[in-house]
């Protein structure tokens, strides 16, 4: 029984998958992810998760959305910037290419 729990959990678990990234001045990246953006319980349509982190190790999480040819994050600290989207990595299975 208890392996087909284990097996049911494998098969239903949803995670988010990163689909593209870029390096950042902290000497780690910037990755963007596939899931809807959810904040303080409120679901955000148009907005996908997003999350940093520097080469220290500080992280960071947020949202993030395509406006013309920028990507723009809005962090939980509540700083809103806007990335080129050339400078971005798409992650296709081992394929890369520009967002």
């Amino acid at each position: 029984m208890k392996k087909l729990i284990l097996i049911a959990l494998l098969c239903f678990n949803v995670q988010a998958k990163p689909i593209a990234s870029m390096g950042n001045n902290g000497g780690g990246k910037i990755v963007l992810l596939d899931d809807v953006c959810v904040k303080d319980g409120k679901k955000y349509d148009s907005w996908f998760r997003a999350y940093t982190y520097h080469q220290t190790g500080v992280t960071q999480d947020g949202c993030w959305m395509v406006e013309h040819d920028t990507v723009v994050m809005i962090w939980d600290s509540g700083t809103k910037m806007r990335y080129p989207a050339i400078n971005f990595t798409i992650i296709d299975a081992g394929k890369k290419q520009n967002l």
